[in-house]
């Protein structure tokens, strides 16, 4: 399957998109005595089988021509790099063990998690088809509507049956649906089998396969090489630091799938933020998600009215005098200050200093302040960073990378998956984090700088 394909169903995504596997290429390299610099080679390899361009018989080959070795090495150097990046993924390419095998290694060496489907209950993929469709599903409806989806999802109702059941009215068991709602709700369904499956489990629990087999390699990694292991290099041996095994960071698209609520300034929010942290909100507060409520039977604006009516008004008065500017003290200039006839150290000039800085420098010091610098829109500030590594390229492709590798050890990148990281560790969306951020007075980023960002990462892959 290509990997415009593959990269649709969730959690191979979030494996193939995980930034650590730069690190994964680079310890195995290290191990087998190559230059570290060579690891985007590795990972045009792997992409190229997986775009199916490239056959899994001839990967050892490849790697001998490509680095220079001798064959019974590039077998095993073509084992640890299919064993980690391919065999995970063996249910979307099969024959990955049976290469290994063929090639002398031990599957049983490499993790065993492969990244497959979405696992998800009947109740929680209702739950989001109300969310993508937009039906307003009632408690009741939304646990009708999973069962009838169970039903159909493992054959026990038809097709024509479950749209009989989607059309039926509310009132004899059904969901009450046009025609058109019903048959778009069964194409949506349809259209979700090859990224879901749906399993028993509590209520909103999903389990992401591709987070899975990125932990586990972790592990693995750790097992193999962070203890010292053997070098391929005439049997010497060489300790690597544990630090340097796999930092496991979160899917780029994650961040893209972070509902943002495109409506004006929600003043009932920023009171209730400024009632509860006892000062002004920076920025306008969110929702976490559109529409967000906790009960069905009350509307959104329902729900938020009567969370501000529960804020006693004494909190209320207070907040409001937080929020009053802080007096601004006057400050004497040189002239108006009295001279000090006892003074006896000279008053010199501040000297700048200088130096030059150049594109490759400029990406791997962009701070979110610099970063919003080059415009008032995240995306065209994204753009204007592509912008500079296609400058760069002209120079030579290696200073691109260069270029690339020094944009994502940026403040600015750096703060980025610190975020995400924290959202997939805590269950929570993006926005409520950077929300928390504002809230402690620490640096964050906006909802649009983390979809403009997750996007320009997907551009510039190697």
């Amino acid at each position: 399957m290509p990997i415009a394909e593959l990269i649709k169903i969730p959690p191979v995504q979030a494996f193939l998109m995980d930034g650590s596997v730069m690190t994964v290429f680079e310890t195995i390299l290290e191990k087998f005595a190559l230059p570290k610099e060579r690891a985007v080679e590795l990972l045009d390899l792997t992409d190229a089988v997986l775009d199916e361009a490239l056959t899994l018989d001839v990967f050892p080959t490849m790697l001998m021509e490509a680095f220079g070795i001798e064959e019974e090495r590039a077998k095993r150097l073509a084992c640890d790099v299919v064993g980690f990046r391919l065999l995970p993924l063996e249910e979307h390419v099969p024959g990955v063990a049976t290469s290994i095998g063929a090639w002398g290694g031990d599957v049983q060496k490499y993790p065993k998690s492969r990244v497959g489907k979405m696992k998800m209950n009947a109740e929680t993929f209702a739950t989001q088809l109300d969310e993508t469709l937009q039906m307003n599903f009632s408690e009741v409806l939304i646990k009708r509507c999973a069962f009838l989806v169970n039903a159909y999802w493992t054959g026990e109702k038809t097709k024509e049956s479950t749209l009989t059941f989607f059309s039926r009215a509310q009132t004899i068991g059904g969901l009450g649906l046009s025609p058109d709602a019903a048959q778009k709700l069964l194409s949506t369904i349809d259209g979700r089998r090859d990224m879901v499956d749906i399993v028993g489990g509590v209520t909103g629990q999903m389990v992401n396969s591709g987070d899975v087999a990125i932990q586990e390699i972790e592990r693995e990694m750790k097992t193999q090489f962070a203890g010292g292991g053997s070098s391929e290099n005439e049997g010497s041996t060489k300790e690597l630091s544990t630090s340097r095994v796999l930092e496991i960071s979160p899917s780029h698209e994650v961040a893209a799938e972070v509902p943002v609520v495109n409506a004006p300034k929600n003043d009932i929010l920023d009171q209730r933020f400024s009632a509860l942290t006892k000062r002004a909100a920076v920025e306008h507060i969110e929702p976490v998600l559109p529409s967000a409520r906790v009960s069905m039977a009350r509307t959104s604006h329902e729900e938020t009215a009567q969370q501000v009516a529960a804020i006693p008004q004494e909190k209320r008065v207070q907040a409001a005098l937080a929020n009053r500017p802080t007096p601004v003290m006057p400050m004497l200039t040189v002239g108006s200050v009295a001279p000090q006839h006892d003074a006896s150290v000279p008053v010199t000039d501040i000297q700048p200093v200088r130096r030059l800085v150049g594109p490759v420098d400029e990406l791997g010091g962009m701070t979110p302040v610099e970063f919003r610098r080059l415009s008032t829109v995240p995306a065209d500030a994204a753009q204007k960073i592509e912008d500079m590594l296609a400058t760069i390229e002209h120079s030579s492709y290696e200073e691109r990378v260069r270029g690339v590798n020094a944009w994502r050890k940026s403040p600015m990148h750096q703060l980025y998956v610190a975020m995400t990281s924290a959202a997939l560790a805590q269950g929570v969306s993006v926005a409520e984090i950077a929300t928390r951020r504002r809230g402690a007075g620490e640096e964050s980023v906006s909802p649009a700088e983390i979809r403009a960002i997750a996007s320009l990462n997907d551009r510039i892959r190697f």
